[in-house]
């Protein structure tokens, strides 16, 4: 088997990588940055050679997907509040219709997986609900826009030419190697933040609700996908609950054994009161469920910092 992975160095994608290669899966990976972010230098196994390219550059697969089995776009841009509409979809959006384009002509057979985003393609719920994939899509920021539109370019590819496609709607994986100094990722800044004595920056009054789950779980979901001859479709990958962004500082302090130092600013209009997903139809279809507890995720998570913070080069 050989799988195709887009975005192998960035935070997801990476774990991707070692839990495909620890299993002897033969990894074709690219990514536009040829060297390893510091921050995952732990995670990306030290043998291995990544292609770095421009994915925007159709040639490109052409080059090196020609004889894989499965397709893993795990790429792009992660936060939801960057970057401008015209940049979203003259990036993203481009490089997933070329993907599909060379998967048709060239590589028909193979599978796509596409990690789409649970936590902002569905919109506005209510607090407690849990988002079913058979929902309507009502996204409030220009990165869940984009991530739909993705998901409805896959559908008609899959339903006009019948190529197959896995979209796991993914809500918010956290873990080792996600990048502590972004703007993004609220665990690992809270935890870094924590262990430097930092002031916490919460926006609104820290009862945003969120579904958190850690990476290891996601990345075992996905080795099920590629070694069983499983259907299409649309999952939501979660942990199934919420939690609130004061809950989360809480559990983090009492990790770390430190006290937070919190500044509450204005809400901002693109941060959903509430998001969490329902992952019936995943377990049901896998068998699979997170394994990995929001304390054990936590702890793990904050070991690897504290080794970076400790060991910075």
């Amino acid at each position: 088997m050989k799988v195709g992975l887009l975005g192998c160095h960035g935070f997801i994608g990476s774990h991707i990588l070692r839990t495909l290669t620890d299993r002897n899966i033969a990894v074709v990976g690219i990514d536009r940055y040829g060297t390893v972010p510091t921050w995952r230098k732990g995670i990306v196994p030290l043998y291995f050679n990544a292609i770095a390219g421009d994915l925007i550059d159709e040639q490109i697969f052409t080059e090196t997907l020609c004889a894989v089995e499965t397709i893993i776009f795990a790429a792009g841009n992660p936060i939801p509040a960057s970057k401008s509409f015209d940049l979203l979809f003259g990036e993203e959006l481009r490089i997933v219709i070329n993907l599909l384009e060379f998967m048709l002509k060239k590589n028909p057979k193979a599978r796509l997986v596409f990690i789409s985003s649970g936590g902002t393609v569905y919109g506005h719920r209510s607090e407690g609900t849990l988002c079913k994939e058979d929902e309507p899509l009502a996204p409030v920021s220009l990165y869940g826009v984009m991530k739909a539109a993705c998901e409805n370019s896959i559908r008609v590819y899959a339903k006009q030419f019948g190529l197959k496609a896995a979209i796991l709607r993914v809500s918010n994986p956290y873990g080792p190697g996600q990048n502590p100094n972004a703007n993004q990722g609220l665990i690992p800044v809270v935890i870094k933040k924590l262990l430097t004595g930092e002031k916490i920056n919460i926006w609104g009054d820290g009862h945003i609700y969120r579904d958190y789950f850690f990476i290891e779980d996601l990345c075992n979901l996905i080795a099920m996908i590629i070694q069983k001859d499983c259907e299409g479709g649309v999952y939501n990958v979660g942990s199934g609950k919420g939690i609130s962004v004061l809950d989360i500082v809480k559990l983090a302090a009492a990790v770390t054994d430190c006290t937070p130092d919190i500044q509450f600013h204005p809400s901002r209009p693109q941060d959903l009161r509430w998001n969490a997903l329902s992952i019936q139809k995943t377990r049901k279809q896998f068998g699979w469920q997170p394994g990995v507890s929001l304390v054990e995720g936590i702890t793990e998570t904050a070991k690897w910092i504290k080794m970076c913070l400790e060991n910075p080069e």
